[in-house]
């Protein structure tokens, strides 16, 4: 995992992160995604430092907001988006966490964490968790 989190070099960054806000299939499935100086990231990639998934968040006082989650199209994709999930949940229980994520993504691990589904839209969940939780 690679964890961009403040003052982080920037011509790093976009190396490894340059196409999901360049290319036009990323920018399509992603529109809203942005980086500034407020945004975390954690990304997880393979040996030859290629993209496998990221999350982006925005870390305030007292809550977090998940920003994106995206995994790439891989055989273990599942497996990877838990991974993530899992990296950012572990850095981050004792904050309240909100996040909105499309209803493609399969949503159990973040039940399986304490989320509840607060709304529900056409393409979207709107979850939060609001304390800290204790995995049984």
């Amino acid at each position: 995992m690679k964890y961009f989190k403040c003052n982080y070099n920037r011509t790093e960054f976009y190396s490894i992160m340059g196409k999901y806000f360049a290319e036009r299939n990323y920018r399509k499935l992603m529109p809203y995604l942005v980086n500034d100086d407020k945004t975390e990231w954690i990304i997880k990639t393979n040996k030859e430092n290629e993209v496998l998934g990221f999350i982006s968040f925005i870390e305030r006082k007292d809550k977090i907001t998940i920003g994106y989650l995206f995994i790439e199209e891989i055989e273990n994709k599942k497996d990877i988006q838990d991974e993530i999930i899992m990296e950012f949940y572990n850095q981050h229980v004792s904050k309240e966490m909100y996040a909105e994520v499309e209803k493609h993504f399969d949503i159990d691990i973040y039940l399986d964490l304490g989320f509840e589904v607060i709304k529900e839209s056409t393409n979207y969940y709107y979850l939060v968790r609001r304390k800290p939780y204790e995995i049984i």
